[in-house]
Protein backbone atom coordinates (compact mmCIF):
# COMPACT_ATOMS: atom_id res chain seq x y z
CA UNK A 1 0.00 0.00 0.00
CA UNK A 2 1.27 3.44 -0.81
CA UNK A 3 0.79 6.29 1.54
CA UNK A 4 1.57 9.16 -0.52
CA UNK A 5 0.97 11.98 1.67
CA UNK A 6 2.36 14.36 -1.20
CA UNK A 7 -0.95 13.97 -3.44
CA UNK A 8 -3.88 14.86 -1.34
CA UNK A 9 -7.59 15.26 -2.53
CA UNK A 10 -10.94 14.82 -1.08
CA UNK A 11 -12.75 12.09 -1.44
CA UNK A 12 -16.91 10.93 -1.18
CA UNK A 13 -17.22 7.11 -1.52
CA UNK A 14 -20.60 5.95 -0.76
CA UNK A 15 -21.37 2.23 0.76
CA UNK A 16 -24.10 -0.04 2.41
CA UNK A 17 -23.51 -0.52 5.74
CA UNK A 18 -22.04 -4.06 5.67
CA UNK A 19 -19.22 -2.67 3.22
CA UNK A 20 -18.61 0.21 6.14
CA UNK A 21 -18.72 -2.56 8.58
CA UNK A 22 -16.21 -4.78 6.74
CA UNK A 23 -14.05 -1.40 6.03
CA UNK A 24 -13.97 -0.70 9.60
CA UNK A 25 -13.07 -4.36 10.89
CA UNK A 26 -10.12 -4.24 8.54
CA UNK A 27 -8.81 -0.84 9.88
CA UNK A 28 -9.31 -2.04 13.27
CA UNK A 29 -7.61 -4.90 12.57
CA UNK A 30 -4.44 -2.84 10.82
CA UNK A 31 -4.35 -1.20 13.66
CA UNK A 32 -4.23 -3.94 16.44
CA UNK A 33 -1.76 -6.13 14.55
CA UNK A 34 0.78 -3.00 13.90
CA UNK A 35 -0.08 -2.01 18.47
CA UNK A 36 0.48 -5.30 18.93
CA UNK A 37 3.94 -5.99 16.88
CA UNK A 38 4.72 -2.60 18.47
CA UNK A 39 4.32 -3.24 22.07
CA UNK A 40 6.65 -6.80 21.33
CA UNK A 41 9.44 -4.77 20.10
CA UNK A 42 8.55 -1.51 21.88
CA UNK A 43 9.60 0.44 19.12
CA UNK A 44 8.09 1.25 15.42
CA UNK A 45 10.85 -0.33 12.85
CA UNK A 46 10.82 3.42 11.13
CA UNK A 47 9.31 6.91 11.15
CA UNK A 48 6.81 6.18 8.05
CA UNK A 49 5.29 2.87 10.23
CA UNK A 50 4.80 4.99 13.10
CA UNK A 51 2.71 7.68 10.35
CA UNK A 52 1.22 4.85 9.06
CA UNK A 53 0.31 3.55 12.00
CA UNK A 54 -1.15 6.86 12.86
CA UNK A 55 -3.30 8.10 9.85
CA UNK A 56 -4.52 4.04 9.77
CA UNK A 57 -6.03 4.87 13.46
CA UNK A 58 -6.67 8.34 12.23
CA UNK A 59 -8.70 7.17 9.07
CA UNK A 60 -10.79 4.46 11.29
CA UNK A 61 -11.74 7.00 13.73
CA UNK A 62 -13.12 9.31 10.83
CA UNK A 63 -15.11 6.60 8.71
CA UNK A 64 -16.71 4.89 12.16
CA UNK A 65 -17.67 8.72 13.16
CA UNK A 66 -19.52 9.75 9.57
CA UNK A 67 -20.75 6.30 9.68
CA UNK A 68 -22.61 6.46 13.08
CA UNK A 69 -23.81 10.25 11.49
CA UNK A 70 -24.94 8.94 8.65
CA UNK A 71 -26.43 5.74 10.36
CA UNK A 72 -28.74 8.77 11.97
CA UNK A 73 -29.37 11.18 9.49
CA UNK A 74 -30.32 8.15 6.05
CA UNK A 75 -33.43 6.39 6.47
CA UNK A 76 -33.58 2.37 5.92
CA UNK A 77 -34.26 1.41 2.51
CA UNK A 78 -36.62 -1.80 2.69
CA UNK A 79 -36.24 -3.80 -0.08
CA UNK A 80 -39.45 -6.03 -0.89
CA UNK A 81 -39.09 -9.71 -0.74
CA UNK A 82 -40.68 -11.85 -3.46
CA UNK A 83 -43.05 -14.35 -2.40
CA UNK A 84 -42.46 -18.07 -3.07
CA UNK A 85 -44.64 -19.66 -5.26
CA UNK A 86 -45.41 -23.16 -4.34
Amino acid sequence: MNFDLDTIRKNKIELLDCQCEIVLKSLEYYCYSANFLYDRNRKYTSREDELKIALVTDTFHQISKQFAESKNKNKIIQIEKKKKVS
